[in-house]
Order: C-alpha cells, then structure tokens, then sequence
C-alpha cells in the first residue's frame, strides 16, 4: 500500500486560519504509514491521527510495537490568554478522567503526541518494615524521562502501542536527511506542533526581540532549575533526601520528581509555561507561543490559554468528558462571512516558482484593492506591492518565502517556494 504521509496544514493564514478536509475514518484505517489530517470547523481545530511517526521510530521499549491509534484532538483555533495558567497535572487521585486531572501538552505537527507525564507517583512505605503499601503521594509526580529514559526521538511507547514524545526530538529536529525538519538555528523554528489551548509550539530557536523580525535568532532555554537543600519528606510517606542528591549521576535520582524543580524568571525570557507573546513567521502579528527547550522541563507543564480541551486529558476514553471546543473556544473577531470568504476563495499559482507567480481571487473581487507583502524566511520585507498583476520574482534567491496578501483589514498569508532550478 503506498504510504500516506498526510501533513495537511500547508496554508499558512492571519490570525491562525488552517482549512482543509479532512476524511478521518482514511486516517484511522492506515496502520503501517504515518497519517495526519488538520481541518478548522467553526472556531475550533481538529486533528485526526494515527499516531504512527513519520520518521524513524529511535528504538522501542520493551515488547510493544508502534499500532496505529484512531485519535482526535480538538483545539481553539483562535486562542486566547487565560487570567491564569493551567497545570498540566492536576488532581490525580482518582486515576481518572475529569477536568480536575491531568492533560497530555499537545500533538505535534506529525500526528504524534506531545505527553510529557508519567502518571507515576511517589509509592508510600510501611514506615516500620519499609515495604511498599500499594498507595501513593499524588503531590510527587515522577518525572518521566529520569525515571524510564526515552530513545533518539525523546519518545516511547505505552502499553497500547500508542507512540508519543516525553522529551525533544532531537533527531527527527535537527537531522536534514528523509522528513527529518533540519532544524540548525540559522532561522526562526518551524512550528513543531500545537498545544492543547490551540497555541503554536516552537523548538528553541526564536528572535531575540520577541517583537522584532530582524533581530538575532538565539537558542532559547527555560528558566527551570532544581531546587536546592533536601526535600521536606520522610521517606516513608513522601520522598526525602536531596533534590539534587548527586548531580548527573548514572541512576538518574537528581530531580527525579517534578516537585524537585523551580522556575527562577531571570533565567529565561520564557514565562513558567516556556511559552512568551511575540511575533513569528507565520504569524507575523504575533500570538502567544511555547518553546520546547533542551533542559527540564522539555515539553512544558502547564498551560496559558484560555481554554485547554477535554479531549487531551489523561484516563480512559470512556469516561473522559467530550470535547467543549465548540462552545468554549472563542470565535475569530476579525473574519466576517465576507471575510472567511475572501481566505477561503486566494489561491497562489504555482507554490514552487522560477520566474514569476499568479495570484487567484473569488470572483466579484476589485484587485486594486489588494496589497502584497514578500517577506523572506526570516521575515524580513522583499517586496511590497498594490495590486495582484503576475508578479516576477527572477531577481530573488532561491529559498523559502512567506506572502502576505491583504485586503482591508483582512490578511491571509501563502508559502511559497523559489527555486530557478525548477520546471514550470
């Protein structure tokens, strides 16, 4: 069968617009390939995977094999600041399923998850013969990359077969051979994914100026540390000893726990939640977004949106509470039916360009009124333009370029590639 590979949220828009259409039940039915479809329905993204990668899988633990999931995560899909953050562990006593418990962060731009948790706790002991009494401290969360170790791709596989990240991908990030991103720092990161609030995330590489396009790409770090001193617990009935009792040890006991960690702001330019508002390739206008770093916490641990769905909490699916994407989530301010139309109706012709490309727009539409803006990939202006005649573009270098096409107050935004070597 031939593979699928399906990636599709290739059109690039203003205020985090992505449309296609997507047939779930074709992504659900291919167990050996990596399938993906994202489609916007309303004010709320859908993604529908099967989890399998598109790339190497980086060696598996124990027995399980990679088995393809029939997922669906919903989104906003115009997000919003929340007056506070969400924690990505919540009250897990229980082991269920509620709006109280804990989340998976995201699924990335793969399919795949992003779920950095455990769900592994701290096992109380009798304090008299120090055997374990089969209950748990759910205020110390076992971090999962220290207690289990994760292959290349920062992932693992858990008891159903479903495939997921718990820390970086470092070679499907950095290599530049097969679907591998070639992620280098020589430019702004390719989004990576989005988080359960609907907010894009990013790997590390970022502007230095959150709100300046032109300024220097940095690699970014988090702001979290461990602690210092010894933990308050006993052994016995919370864990004791050291935060940090022998750094970089082989047994992996330093900040084994979540709890040994704090976050210490003037370490960072990232906020608790490794995210910061600024302005990105592709969205221009700025949005909030996370950062996915080298260092703990990895994956961030917790939220800052508005809304974090229901379909990425962590417990059995069916007794999780449905999605209130729908209801929840807010609506595009700024998109009139009139206006949906007009993003909907812009086709770019070709997307791969040698001399020269050409704009197409919903009938009944006045091409005087169109600006074009050509902004190269680290979103610097080329060119400007007034109206949407063939533009040529001989004179540019090959590369990656994003264009910008607005009407009114309306913006939408195309990626195309320029490449002089190409066939028309």
């Amino acid at each position: 069968m031939k593979p699928l590979h399906l990636i599709i949220s290739s059109i690039l828009l203003i205020n985090n617009w992505t449309y296609s259409q997507c047939d779930s039940a074709a992504i659900f039915a291919e167990e050996s390939d990596n399938a993906v479809c994202t489609e916007i329905i309303g004010n709320v993204k859908y993604v529908y995977a099967n989890s399998i990668p598109n790339h190497a899988a980086g060696g598996l633990n124990g027995n399980f094999s990679v088995l393809g999931q029939d997922d669906t995560w919903a989104m906003c899909a115009y997000p919003t600041q929340g007056a506070s953050t969400t924690q990505l562990y919540g009250d897990d006593e229980a082991q269920g399923c509620s709006t109280s418990g804990s989340y998976k962060f995201g699924v990335a731009e793969n399919g795949v998850l992003y779920a950095p948790s455990s769900t592994e706790y701290f096992e109380i002991l009798d304090s008299d013969t120090g055997v374990a009494t089969g209950e748990y401290n759910y205020d110390w969360n076992i971090e999962a990359v220290k207690a289990f170790g994760m292959n290349s791709q920062g992932a693992h596989l858990n008891a159903k077969g479903e495939y997921h990240y718990h820390s970086i991908s470092i070679d499907y990030f950095t290599k530049t051979n097969g679907v591998n991103l070639g992620i280098d720092g020589t430019s702004f990161s390719p989004i990576v994914g989005y988080a359960a609030d609907g907010f894009p995330v990013y790997y590390k590489y970022a502007y230095t100026d959150a709100n300046d396009s032109n300024s220097a790409i940095i690699a970014f770090d988090s702001g979290w540390q461990l602690k210092s001193g010894n933990r308050p617990g006993d052994s016995f009935s919370a864990p004791g000893g050291a935060y940090d009792d022998e750094p970089n040890d082989e047994n992996g006991d330093d900040g084994l726990y979540i709890e040994d960690y704090e976050f210490i702001q003037a370490n960072t330019d990232l906020d608790e939640c490794n995210g910061r508002y600024g302005v990105t390739p592709d969205y221009p206008q700025g949005t909030y977004y996370y950062v996915l770093t080298d260092s703990w916490p990895y994956i961030p641990r917790c939220f800052n949106g508005a809304h974090v769905d229901e379909s990425f909490l962590i417990g059995p699916a069916n007794v999780c509470p449905a999605s209130s994407a729908d209801t929840s989530c807010s609506a595009n301010p700024s998109l009139s039916a009139q206006k949906i139309n007009f993003v909907n109706g812009i086709k770019v012709y070709p997307t791969v360009v040698t001399r020269s490309f050409e704009i197409l727009t919903p009938i009944n539409t006045n091409q005087e009124n169109y600006q074009l803006e050509l902004l190269n990939s680290m979103g610097i202006l080329v060119f400007q333009k007034e109206n949407l005649k063939t533009q040529d573009i001989s004179s540019l270098p090959n590369g990656v370029y994003y264009l910008k096409i607005s009407v009114e107050n309306t913006s939408v935004i195309k990626k195309i590639i320029i490449n002089s070597q190409s066939n028309n």
